[in-house]
């Protein structure tokens, strides 16, 4: 009997809450050999650290998880936030220079800014206002100008159990404190970076199979858990399923002003990614309750 050979897939940015996701599911795909790459052992800012990866590793998928997602600090970290979230794209691209890769992406759901009372579908007007969103849709638009198979999948909310994120530092700041107040005007819904990763490794096992066409790549597709929430309501239930004693008050936008404009409305259609490749997404509450149990199976909070 033959042996199948694997599919080579990189993961940049393995040291961020997605890249360290896909590391912890990976013995799941016996059909696939990963390569985890931080930083450090490429850096997606710079062209040659980044063609000197591909050609050692020759990889046939990238996914791309390296970003610079620091909202706030961006409005004053222009350079770096571009260089990440913008330049690395074209970086990527340049360093594989033809040759047949398919590369996964992730952008997100401050593109849009818009709000018609509607979940946000793909071609919906974009209005990016501050510097991440802006540096966001500029890497989105390189990307789909050129020819290389690319996935783009804008998430909201991305939560895992790998601080710091809303679920982690929630936990975190309940054994802190009595009482925190926390917007329950911004509607959405949270990514769990477990969902995440399945579905994205999901379409790439499909991809290699023939199931899924190639016709598919080269597009975005919003990609979140089910269901319509508030950040306030994310507390409520992580309070309740960690045991924490801290009572959590809803509050205004306006009483926690930031330095990035945040999105009122991040309720996105999935039908989509769901009608292209079959997927099954699910309810944030059964996704924050497994992030919420995978954190005290850590005991790190």
């Amino acid at each position: 009997m033959v042996k199948k050979e694997k599919v080579n897939v990189m993961v940049l940015g393995a040291g961020g809450q997605l890249g360290k996701t896909y590391a912890d599911i990976s013995d799941r795909f016996d059909w696939a050999e990963f390569v985890f790459l931080n930083r450090s052992q490429a850096d997606v800012t710079v062209p040659s650290s980044i063609a000197l990866a591909i050609d050692q590793y020759q990889p046939q998928f990238i996914i791309n998880c390296a970003a610079y997602t620091a909202v706030d600090k961006a409005e004053n970290d222009v350079p770096a936030c571009v260089a990440a979230n913008t330049d690395a794209c074209q970086n990527i691209l340049k360093a594989i220079n033809g040759k047949d890769i398919k590369i996964i992406h992730f952008s997100s759901d401050y593109v849009y800014h818009t709000y018609q009372g509607l979940p946000l579908q793909e071609n919906d007007e974009t209005k990016p206002q501050g510097q991440y969103a802006i540096a966001k849709l500029a890497g989105e638009k390189i990307l789909m100008a050129d020819p290389s198979p690319t996935l783009i999948f804008r998430v909201s909310w991305l939560v895992s159990p790998f601080a710091p994120n809303f679920v982690t530092t929630m936990m975190k700041l309940g054994h802190e404190r009595s009482e925190l107040n926390v917007v329950n005007d911004q509607y959405g819904a949270p990514t769990y970076t477990y969902d995440l990763a399945a579905m994205t490794m999901s379409i790439i096992h499909k991809s290699i199979h023939g199931e899924i066409s190639d016709e598919l790549w080269n597009d975005v597709y919003n990609y979140a858990c089910e269901g319509v929430v508030t950040w306030y309501d994310i507390a409520k239930l992580v309070m309740q399923q960690g045991n924490i004693e801290c009572k959590v008050n809803p509050i205004p936008s306006s009483q926690y002003p930031t330095p990035a404009k945040r999105p009122h409305w991040s309720v996105m259609s999935k039908h989509k990614i769901k009608h292209a490749f079959g997927v099954d997404i699910p309810h944030w509450r059964e996704s924050i309750i497994d992030c919420v149990e995978k954190v005290l199976k850590q005991n790190k909070i």
